[in-house]
């Protein structure tokens, strides 16, 4: 069995492998996605300019790339409330529940958004946050990767990347919802509607469940 090191170390590879595969698949749009300063830019010509299909192998990638750091950074912060053992089992349990997690709340939210009729302009809304959470999510796991490797994690420097991280993504859905009720303030209702059904309930859902597991 790989030991700790060796397995996180294996993982960061194959992120490593990822990006370069990214590169390889749409190396146009790979140097929109690598340069954050374009971030605007790259959403109008890859979402409002084109057809953006989220089933592109390309957007495919990013997400893996973003539940590979996002079960990473939570194995490390159940460690350090639980003290669950730091293995690859572990890992890939948190993997597997997050890729159900995120797949099961991408078929509700798009059988009620037709139902509603494309009120909340899915599309869109998920280009952004592909590209938004993959600038953040792989950051992150090269930090992660680095400091554990190099035996500088601890506890209080996961739960302080955790609450920063907490406060990045509050901020920024912040910023999109105000935009959406400004443009139409009858948006209002049904925005609080889809916060507490699906932006607050399913995490607390994950939550149990991941602690249940451990």
């Amino acid at each position: 069995m790989l030991n700790t090191n060796n397995w996180v170390l294996g993982l960061f590879l194959f992120y490593l492998c990822i990006i370069l595969i990214l590169k390889l698949f749409d190396p146009i749009q790979f140097k929109f996605f690598k340069d954050f300063t374009k971030y605007n830019r790259y959403i109008q010509r890859y979402c409002v300019d084109r057809n953006f299909e989220i089933f592109n192998i390309f957007y495919l990638l990013i997400i893996v790339l973003i539940l590979s750091s996002l079960s990473l950074l939570v194995l490390f912060f159940v460690h350090t409330l639980n003290e669950i053992g730091l293995t690859l089992n572990n890992y890939m349990i948190i993997f597997i529940i997050s890729n159900i997690f995120i797949l099961t709340r991408f078929l509700i939210m798009n059988i009620i958004d037709k139902n509603l009729g494309g009120v909340h302009q899915l599309k869109f809304y998920y280009f952004k946050n592909i590209i938004f959470y993959g600038y953040i999510m792989i950051f992150v796991m090269v930090l992660l990767c680095v400091l554990y490797l190099n035996h500088m994690i601890s506890n209080s420097l996961i739960k302080l990347l955790v609450l920063i991280l907490s406060i990045i993504f509050s901020f920024y859905h912040f910023l999109i919802f105000k935009n959406y009720i400004d443009k139409n303030p009858k948006n209002f209702l049904y925005l609080i509607y889809y916060i507490c059904a699906f932006k607050i309930s399913p995490w607390l859902w994950l939550s149990t469940v991941l602690y249940s597991q451990y």
